[in-house]
């Protein structure tokens, strides 16, 4: 497992995207884009929003595995640039 997933942005920025933790311990890193920074915990059972046009990426902060289901529009594609 990777300890931390690249940070991204998606092609169709303006979709959001939800994401709920399963099993774990780990935080999402998120910009605006007017650089505002936010961090939000992501435990088991919990859900963490990520708005549109927000830049976002996982990261496990535990000794296990971090798992999670994540849910965005079919069309939001990725930009990692």
């Amino acid at each position: 497992e990777y300890f931390m997933t690249r940070g991204h942005i998606h092609n169709q920025a303006d979709r959001p995207e939800i994401y709920y933790g399963q099993k774990g311990r780990g935080l999402m890193l998120m910009e605006s884009p007017e650089g505002e920074v936010r961090i939000v915990p992501i435990d088991a059972q919990t859900v963490c929003y990520v708005p549109p046009f927000w830049i976002h990426r996982s990261i496990n902060v535990g000794d296990d595995d971090l798992v999670m289901l994540f849910c965005y529009p079919a069309d939001s594609g990725q930009d990692y640039e």
